[in-house]
């Protein structure tokens, strides 16, 4: 929900609202990984945030595909 709430948020289109599917059976609720691990292996720090990533998502994709 936050994550669609964010992309509505920077859209600008306030009207949108999440629509959910129901009867799908079991789903994983929520999710939260500890990246840690995959910090020290890779010796990789994320360098954009989940924002800033999906503002230059939301850009690219209005740019190249919703002409």
């Amino acid at each position: 929900m936050d994550l669609a709430e964010r992309i509505i948020k920077l859209s600008g289109k306030d009207f949108l609202k999440p629509d959910f599917i129901t009867g799908r059976g079991i789903e994983i609720k929520h999710r939260n990984p500890d990246v840690a691990e995959m910090k020290e292996l890779l010796e990789y720090e994320l360098q954009t945030s989940l924002d800033e990533g999906l503002k230059l998502t939301y850009d690219w994709y209005k740019e190249n595909v919703g002409k």
